[in-house]
């Protein structure tokens, strides 16, 4: 009986074994017949455009059987794929923009079409418009506002894509409008995300910024805060717009220190007294480290005795920006003021800082 266990237990192991190899077999062969179908999809679609490019350059115009055949096929997702690949093929050629500008229409079809795909396909369909169109004007900015709904209910991967597309179509209305549904529907979308995609945009930066600080009351603060750290990037010409904002103790602590790392790029002598009073202490503890670096463009002496008391202050964090701070401003009296004074704490942060900074660390 337990010899024909074994049996048994080897002979199911034997027929699990052989499943495996067949079905990687089988995998593998599957793929490799896909992957040639796509390079031959590829390959056709890269001759038809070859040729509606010739047409462009000899002043002709894209064959409307062309154009019908395109809208058709690329309903499905490996064609667009396929197509994808062949427009890569022709990144460098001048004529590519004018054939996509006219094929916008195609586009237009299709962004109603991929609204009833899955949300991946929907996501890759977008991605496919960001990245092959730069050029702005009104037909992209039409075809940007076709994408909105695509928002509705998303995934991160399609929020994102459709993002990109809008800022790479240049559409401040369709970015604002954006935005306004991610805030109204409550998503997460990562603050990192959000203002590294902004930089991206191809229009106006300063009037983009401007719209979008209009919405401070209306939209979430998370959102706000990524939208400051990309103003900073962008524009110098918000200190006064945030000034009450950081004045305010309950705005937002996350807006409140995207607005302090905007003053450490860009001075503004009216909110330097309220630095100076988050680098106190007067605020949350956030605020008090990050007031610190920011501290270090607004070289006074009032600025080095904040500092000097700050390196005394029982949370390191404070101490370390205090003392980084401090560093770029003391002269060597500072320095050997605290160094032979009887602040333990400051002594071993500044001579840590000074070591980190020679490299010494």
């Amino acid at each position: 009986m337990i010899g024909w266990n074994i049996t048994t237990l080897i002979g199911v192991y034997i027929f699990i074994c052989l499943s495996l190899i067949l079905y990687h077999i089988a995998y593998a062969v599957f793929d490799w017949l896909m992957s040639k179908k796509q390079r031959f999809d590829t390959d056709n679609y890269a001759r038809q455009m070859y040729f509606q490019l010739m047409q462009l350059y000899l002043g002709g115009e894209i064959d409307e059987l062309h154009a019908a055949m395109m809208q058709r096929n690329l309903k499905k997702n490996q064609y667009l794929i396929a197509f994808h690949d062949a427009c890569i093929r022709f990144k460098k050629e001048p004529l590519l923009n004018t054939y996509l500008y006219k094929m916008i229409p195609m586009f237009k079809e299709l962004s109603i079409e991929y609204l009833k795909h899955n949300e991946m396909e929907q996501a890759y369909f977008c991605w496919v418009i960001a990245d092959l169109y730069e050029d702005i004007n009104k037909e992209t900015l039409r075809l940007a506002k076709m994408l909105l709904p695509y928002l509705d209910g998303s995934t991160i991967y399609c929020r994102e894509n459709t993002l990109s597309a809008l800022y790479r179509l240049g559409d401040i209305m369709g970015i604002e409008a954006a935005f306004s549904i991610i805030s109204e529907q409550r998503e997460f979308h990562h603050g990192k995300l959000i203002s590294d995609g902004l930089l991206k945009f191809q229009g106006n930066h300063e009037e983009l910024a401007r719209r979008l600080w209009q919405h401070y009351d209306d939209w979430k603060p998370e959102m706000m805060a990524a939208i400051i750290d990309y103003i900073r990037y962008v524009s110098p010409n918000f200190g006064d717009e945030f000034y009450p904002v950081l004045k305010d103790s309950s705005s937002n602590l996350e807006v409140r220190l995207a607005i302090l790392r905007y003053y450490r790029k860009y001075v503004h002598l009216g909110a330097y007294p309220v630095i100076l009073e988050c680098a106190k202490g007067t605020y949350e503890i956030e605020c008090c480290i990050v007031a610190c670096t920011t501290l270090d463009i607004y070289q006074s002496l009032e600025t080095k005795t904040v500092l000097k008391k700050a390196l005394s202050s029982s949370n390191w964090y404070v101490r370390k920006n205090a003392a980084a701070s401090l560093l770029k401003m003391a002269n060597q009296i500072d320095i050997e003021e605290i160094l032979q004074g009887n602040d333990p704490y400051a002594k071993d942060m500044l001579f840590y800082t000074m070591q980190e900074k020679d490299g010494g660390i």
